[in-house]
């Protein structure tokens, strides 16, 4: 179980695997992108799978947290889960602040 104010990051991209176990329905979800979660992510497709979520279970992508257009956290209490799949464009960035560097 996790405890109140707990942020979790999943990097897995196995449609069929889920960890940690039973924290998707108890988090505030956000995801890297939509569409790669929703295809890849058993961290959200299992529990939708189970009925324990559903697609509005999810509250933002990585656009709209670093745009400033959703705010997930809303009480340092909350449980967060971001779950990546992983997007070129994440690569890409990646990238290019190292060539900065």
């Amino acid at each position: 179980m996790l405890a109140r104010m707990s942020s979790v990051r999943t990097v897995s991209v196995m449609p069929g695997l889920s960890q940690p176990r039973g924290a998707t329905p108890a988090a505030r979800v956000m995801v890297d992108t939509y569409d790669g979660a929703l295809a890849e992510a058993g961290d959200i497709l299992i529990p939708l799978k189970k009925r324990l979520i559903t697609r509005g279970h999810i509250l933002a992508d990585l656009h709209e947290l670093v745009s400033g257009k959703k705010k997930v956290r809303t009480k340092g209490d909350e449980i967060t889960l971001f779950k990546s799949v992983g997007c070129a464009l994440e690569d890409l960035v990646t990238a290019e602040l190292i060539a900065q560097a």
